[in-house]
């Protein structure tokens, strides 16, 4: 997100480095670097095996940096409130405005439990003169900031803007790429998201189990990689599902392969505003999503809301009851609800330069 923002920004106006963490053998793509060098700012990259070491280690490097070089603005893009506050006392004394942007609506993993009292303790910590509240959502507002801030709507929203033109639905793209894929036939339900708890691709793969019973000549489509990945792998062996479930992996062409889908389907537990639910709709794509998601993120008609406390039947039967439709250009009821990359980057813009 933070990526797509910065490839519209003014770069005579406005100088950034970036701090990337890096867990474990993960390894930056060198064009970024090039990049951000090219327009005159510096990547900085944080390397660690273990989660603790690596906070330790960034709260004394932002504070080493921003002592260096006196920024303007620090943009914290962060998921949970201990995090924005480490890195806001690090950097607090060094630097004249300080963003705190929210990403995300809940918190998981090991010690989920935990996690979450530590983020409602330091949560009423996010306050200070020379902070700015910015969300992607009230939903992501409501789990970072202090319940008076929220009363008071004390934060911006910006929301998660995408290339909607890069996304607009091209049937001879599709088709090229469906006989590519040897699904020329096929009805493709998708799903673009990290094999991680959150995305609940468990549940995914019951829904598709269910609907492959009955409609044969489906394919499910899983776009991207993870800690789960494996075990999700097992799941749809166990199910006898190898040959109907393609795991594609990463990839920087998911513009394209929104076109090969028929159907989107999303049962997040929780999200801040998700980017990929944006991109579908983009694709004109008919979409079933969890409930848990913030209804900001609808930003067509092609959106329907379900709880995950329905039956795995029911969310199967409501895909077979809607997969017939006609695929149209939605583009610019994207545009005019303000989820275009080229408005969210403009209002970033516009926040640096005013602070």
């Amino acid at each position: 997100m933070v990526w797509n923002w910065y490839q519209y920004f003014d770069h005579q106006k406005v100088l950034t480095d970036f701090v990337v963490n890096l867990h474990n053998n993960e390894e930056m793509n060198p064009k970024y670097e090039a990049e951000i060098k090219k327009n005159g700012g510096n990547l900085y990259q944080i390397y660690s095996k273990n989660k603790i070491i690596q906070s330790i280690n960034r709260f004394f490097f932002m504070r080493k940096l921003a002592k260096r070089n006196y920024y303007d603005v620090i943009h914290l893009h962060v998921s949970n409130a201990f995090t924005a506050y480490l890195h806001y006392v690090a950097v607090r004394k060094y630097c004249k405005k300080i963003i705190i942007h929210s990403h995300n609506s809940n918190i998981d993993g090991n010690f989920a439990s935990i996690k979450r009292f530590i983020h409602k303790c330091f949560r009423p910590f996010i306050r200070g003169k020379n902070i700015i509240l910015v969300a992607c959502s009230s939903l992501a507002a409501k789990w970072m900031f202090p319940a008076k801030y929220n009363l008071e709507k004390r934060y911006i929203i910006i929301k998660n803007g995408i290339e909607t033109n890069k996304f607009v639905y091209n049937p001879q793209e599709r088709n090229n790429l469906r006989k590519k894929l040897e699904i020329e036939d096929k009805f493709v339900i998708g799903h673009v998201g990290r094999f991680v708890y959150q995305k609940n691709h468990n549940f995914l793969i019951e829904v598709f189990n269910v609907f492959y019973q009955k409609n044969p000549n489906s394919m499910l489509l899983l776009i991207g990689t993870g800690e789960l990945e494996d075990e999700m792998k097992d799941k749809v062996n166990n199910l006898g599902l190898e040959n109907a479930v393609i795991f594609y992996g990463q990839t920087e062409n998911v513009a394209s392969l929104y076109q090969v889908m028929d159907y989107f389907v999303f049962p997040s537990f929780y999200e801040g505003l998700p980017i990929t639910l944006i991109e579908a709709q983009a694709s004109g794509l008919k979409i079933l999503c969890s409930d848990s998601i913030t209804l900001e993120c609808k930003a067509c008609s092609l959106v329907e809301f379900i709880s995950l406390s329905e039956s795995i039947q029911t969310w199967a039967n409501i895909i077979n009851l809607g997969r017939y439709y006609e695929r149209v250009d939605v583009s610019n009821q994207i545009k005019q609800n303000k989820f275009d990359i080229f408005e969210s980057s403009r209002q970033i813009i516009s926040l640096y330069l005013n602070l």
